[in-house]
């Protein structure tokens, strides 16, 4: 069986992917709620075929690797609060919260939760909010914009030249 050794490789991966990255994996979040989702069916259906001994032992041990994928899952879908070893001091502390979520967090915006919480119990002002993105701030943005420009501008000109270095910049 393959499902232990499947496990066990995502949980590594999960580990050094913390240690490089402040987002976690999207790639393993969705590999492993696949797993989890698919391994509820299969688990299940062991554990009604279990009549005699052997197929219990295996009913047993799938429900162990989809206890141990559902614990990766969670642990890989936390945010991990640690800086990796590459980044500056404090480099999570600078960006917006979305930009350090996980794949389900994002999805289902639990990130915003805390800023939705904070402006229910009080009346927010501006310094309240989690700071933006830092791809969408100003100077990277007129910076990129201004860099697509000068390259249209050494060509003649037509009427969708600001279209394409608006749309890179944008992306």
């Amino acid at each position: 069986m393959l499902a232990p050794l499947a496990t066990l490789t995502a949980s590594v991966l999960c580990a050094l992917g913390h240690q490089r990255s402040l987002r976690p994996s999207t790639i393993l979040g969705l590999y492993l709620s696949a797993l989890v989702l698919l391994s509820c069916s299969r688990t299940r259906t062991l554990w009604l075929l279990a009549t005699s001994n052997e197929p219990l032992r295996l009913a047993a041990v799938m429900s162990v690797c989809l206890a141990l994928s559902a614990v990766a899952l969670v642990l890989e879908s936390a945010n991990s609060g640690v800086t990796p070893r590459n980044s500056p001091p404090r480099a999570h502390k600078t960006g917006s919260p979305e930009q350090y979520s996980s794949l389900w967090s994002r999805t289902s915006f639990a990130w915003l939760a805390s800023t939705f919480w904070r402006g229910y119990r009080s009346v927010m002002s501006l310094e309240d909010l989690p700071p933006f993105d830092t791809r969408l701030r100003s100077e990277e943005m007129s910076r990129s914009l201004a860099l697509g420009w000068d390259t249209c501008t050494l060509r003649r000109l037509t009427a969708f030249d600001l279209l394409s270095p608006a749309l890179k910049t944008l992306r």
